[in-house]
């Protein structure tokens, strides 16, 4: 994609993914049933909507093709799976604002970890707003600690659904910018929600999703589909 091209759309996906992940976590609450039913109902519906663009990159020869890129394919959706449950299961543990907050640490963990592992740059403005996002999120903590230490709970998945959602996007970078969005992003999906499918019984839930959370994950799929905004952002970031 031509880097013009690509930064005219990386503030509006930057805005997109802000709306989206903020609506994510009310649709999440709203529905009854379990972290894993939600997750693997979500995440299906979303590989089935993305489907037809995934099979456009099919045909422009813009999806995985070697073993090394499907094993990265794997991993990211063993990442993604792992964000999605640990962070769709705070929300049942610390509020909304908490959990959002804090699962959106992932820049500050994306910006250290790259800087270690690919050698990439950082910038004093960047350095200066990962630390007032570390500050925030001291004093959220501090303050869900004083509520109670469910809160914390919910807090601590949050924080563990910023670090896997970080590893997701690290470990797919180098796939993600040679091949198209959709041709990368469904079999990860699919990935996911096979993981979320078979987590269900073990972890308590229902593997059929009630009337609501069908509903609920139908407009997580249709309207909430953050993450496969996060690669055009992404990818302008890095020009």
């Amino acid at each position: 994609m031509p880097s013009t091209r690509v930064e005219a759309l990386a503030y509006p996906a930057l805005a997109m993914a802000t709306v989206a992940v903020s609506f994510s976590a009310i649709f999440n609450r709203l529905a009854p049933d379990g972290p894993a039913t939600i997750v693997w109902v979500r995440m299906a519906i979303t590989a089935v909507l993305l489907a037809p663009l995934a099979l456009r990159d099919a045909r422009a020869g813009a999806l995985p093709r070697s073993a090394s890129d499907w094993s990265v394919v794997a991993l990211s959706g063993v990442l993604l799976a792992a964000h999605f449950l640990t962070w769709t299961a705070s929300l049942r543990h610390t509020s909304v604002a908490s959990s959002v907050l804090l699962v959106s640490l992932h820049p500050v963990l994306v910006a250290v970890l790259g800087r270690r592992l690919l050698g990439e740059g950082v910038s004093l403005r960047l350095i200066a707003g990962l630390g007032l996002a570390l500050v925030g999120t001291a004093i959220t903590a501090a303050g869900d600690l004083r509520v109670s230490t469910e809160a914390l709970g919910g807090d601590l998945l949050a924080i563990a659904g910023s670090i896997t959602f970080a590893g997701y996007l690290l470990v797919g970078r180098r796939v993600r910018s040679r091949y198209g969005a959709a041709g990368y992003s469904v079999p990860v999906y699919t990935v996911v929600a096979v993981i979320a499918l078979l987590a269900a019984p073990l972890s308590g839930a229902a593997v059929v999703p009630r009337p609501r959370t069908a509903l609920a994950c139908l407009g997580l799929g249709f309207a909430l589909t953050e993450p496969a905004q996060v690669p055009v952002a992404e990818e302008a970031a890095a020009q």
